[in-house]
Formats: C-alpha cells, structure tokens, sequence
C-alpha cells in the first residue's frame, strides 16, 4: 500500500506524499532487518527532494527521522542524534507536529544511553496529543494477527532473507501458511 501512495505522489508531483511513503517503507524494511533496502530508499527520497529544490521544505522532517532510525540501525549513534535533531528543528520552522520525531529522538537518546533526555523526548511526545498507547498497541495487535493466523496450521513455512536476525537477536522471516482444504 506505501508503495502505490509513493507512486500516486510521485505522479502527482506531491513530495509530501512520496517523500512520507518512501521513509515509512524504509521504516519498514529497517524493523526487517533489510538495511541495504532501507537505505536505498531513504537515498531515494533525498533524491526526489533535491532534484525538486525542497532541501529546506517541511517535507524535509519525513527523511531526517527516517535516516536518524537508520543510522541507529546501524549504530552511528551520534549522527542518528544529529538528524532526529534536524527534523525536529525543521518541523518548529514549518509549523505543525509529527510524534515520530520525537520518537526518532528518544531512540537516538535510549541508544546512546542517555536516558534522561529520552524521557523528555517522551514527555514532549507525550504533550503533544496524540495517543502513545495507539501507536505501540500497533506491534502488539501485529503479533497477535500472525498468532491467530498460524493457530491449527499443520504446515508452516519461513523463508529467510539475507539477515536471518536482527541486532536483538530476533529470527527474521516471512511466514507462509499452507491452507489445507478438505472435501
């Protein structure tokens, strides 16, 4: 779906349609452990920005978070503190608020052991209004899907990707059911 919006941006000539998409995407194959893959499409999404002249434009706050989550990934601790910082700064310049900046920041923070700035980077995300319990609720509602799909099959099959783990040593696959019809 994050990819037909990126596509639907793009034919749109909408940065901060396709910018968002192509960060979030990254997200998602950084949680995969495809590094290779998230980097390439936050090296994308700056592209898309510079080619357009919107270095400085708000859209800029999607990739500064999206390479701070990256660059933690990859445990460059202080320049993922540096682009959390960046996107926040450009987020105050152009008005309006995104929660995963500031969520961006305490990973940044936590990672780096700083503990006391991560929990005022909470707080921030805290005071902000939007539901924190919402958006963790998510990860858990995700395990809960693939618990009740899995449930009663005979056959289940992992296919492994390039990284079989991740940096916490969790098994990284995708799940295939095999459906076992009976007349």
């Amino acid at each position: 779906a994050l990819l037909d919006v990126f596509r639907c941006g793009e034919k749109l000539g909408q940065l901060l349609i396709s910018v968002p998409a192509l960060c979030e995407l990254a997200a998602i194959k950084n949680t995969q452990g495809r590094i290779h893959q998230a980097e390439e499409l936050i090296a994308k999404a700056y592209h898309l920005m510079a080619e357009r002249n919107a270095l400085n434009m708000r859209v800029r706050c999607s990739f500064e978070f999206g390479l701070s989550d990256l660059l933690r990934e990859r445990n460059q601790l202080d320049a993922a503190l540096e682009h959390a910082v960046t996107g926040i700064e450009h987020r105050e310049r152009a008005g309006g608020y995104m929660v995963i900046g500031d969520l961006a920041l305490l990973r940044a923070l936590q990672a780096r052991g700083d503990i006391e700035g991560a929990m005022k980077a909470l707080r921030n995300a805290e005071n902000s209004g939007v539901r924190l319990d919402a958006l963790l609720w998510a990860g858990g509602e995700s395990k809960l899907f693939a618990e009740r799909c899995c449930r009663g099959r005979r056959a289940v099959y992992l296919e492994f990707d390039v990284e079989r783990t991740d940096r916490y040593g969790r098994l990284l696959a995708y799940v295939w059911l095999c459906l076992l019809y009976t007349s």
